[in-house]
């Protein structure tokens, strides 16, 4: 095993961390869109079909912000030979990702769960 500078970001690292913040801004926009769709209805008296549509939405985000998890496991799973930096990078972002997958994918389900069933969802004010 090689040794770095601690500041020192090899390329797999950057390759993992270009892809992270998409996930994160994905998922976060995943995460607001039917909790606005939602208060708006309580707060404008708007249909609570708004909130249906806002999870067809949130579905489309979270299948975005699946595919940064994707990505960034792609990195993980090199095809070839693998520099000297690539098993530090994996044993310090291998459980990371896997735990960025599976809340991109509950998302997906939540999100076809508010598409399918929101406007069935009380928002009496």
């Amino acid at each position: 095993m090689t040794t770095r500078a601690p500041d020192e970001i090899c390329p797999y690292e950057q390759e993992i961390l270009k892809s992270r913040w998409k996930f994160f801004l994905f998922a976060g926009m995943a995460t607001a869109t039917p909790a606005l769709a939602m208060a708006a209805c309580y707060f404008f008296q708007a249909p609570t079909s708004w909130v249906s549509r806002s999870g067809a939405v949130m579905a489309l985000l979270a299948y975005l912000s699946e595919r940064y998890a994707k990505s960034m496991e792609s990195v993980l799973r090199p095809s070839g030979f693998v520099g000297n930096y690539y098993s530090d990078t994996h044993a310090k972002y291998f459980r990371f990702i896997g735990k960025c997958d599976k809340t991109a994918m509950c998302l997906v389900v939540v999100g076809a769960l508010i598409w399918g069933f929101g406007d069935l969802i009380p928002l009496d004010s």
